[in-house]
């Protein structure tokens, strides 16, 4: 399986918008006869290639991105993630393993590699730590009526992904420090989120001190999957 989409991945460009694979990113392989297959990636002038095995004489599957967070089956081509309620942060992007992606395609029965698109799952919440607090934030929660994370239901039948949160839900993310660190420095950060549309949130910023700053927003946002949404400073 080949992929030169830079539409999913692990690691996230200064641009803030382009988003590539890196080599040993590992996806989960359904060839609809036996649990997940693993496939590991190599990269190589732009384009990546996933190896692994598969069931002879199935030529369609169903691929999903991370291996360690996909269901061990797709029953009726239907594949269950379980998105972290708790992240740690990465300036400038996000944590490997986190930005959930699937793909559908044909295995080519020639023996050559099969062309796929992996589209994203999830949404992105990006927000911007001023200076003036730099050094000073522990921990970042954002807070909705809606469930944001956890159990992830994609239902791949049609030309399109169908996401749905499952009961085992969370409506709460929290995000930590960078790992290695203590607290959030000056920069960007994004919230992984299921792809639901936020009818008010609120975030909680707990400082070194352990004092927590509470800030509520009325706004509607989100909704798209694959869409990043900017929630300023």
């Amino acid at each position: 399986v080949t992929t030169t989409e830079h539409t999913t991945r692990t690691s996230l460009l200064e641009d803030g918008k382009t988003v590539v694979w890196n080599n040993g990113d590992a996806i989960a392989v359904y060839d609809m006869v036996s649990s997940k297959r693993q496939f590991v990636a190599e990269v190589q002038e732009g384009t990546t290639r996933f190896k692994g095995n598969i069931t002879p004489k199935y030529s369609t599957f169903l691929a999903a991105y991370p291996y360690d967070l996909a269901s061990d089956n797709a029953e009726q081509q239907i594949i269950t993630f379980t998105l972290p309620s708790e992240q740690t942060a990465v300036k400038g992007g996000f944590a490997d393993n986190i930005n959930l992606s699937v793909a559908k395609g044909e295995r080519n029965i020639d023996g050559s590699p099969s062309q796929v698109r992996l589209r994203n799952v999830c949404q992105l919440f990006k927000f911007n730590i001023p200076s003036y607090i730099d050094g000073r934030i522990a921990k970042i929660v954002f807070s909705a009526e809606q469930n944001i994370a956890g159990l992830l239901s994609v239902k791949y039948t049609d030309a399109e992904p169908v996401v749905t949160p499952g009961e085992q839900a969370s409506t709460a993310l929290t995000l930590l420090p960078p790992s290695g660190t203590t607290t959030f420095a000056e920069g960007t950060y994004y919230f992984v989120l299921a792809p639901v549309k936020v009818n008010g949130f609120t975030i909680t910023l707990t400082d070194t001190n352990g004092k927590v700053y509470s800030q509520h927003s009325n706004s509607t946002i989100g909704g798209t999957r694959g869409m990043v949404y900017n929630l300023g400073n």
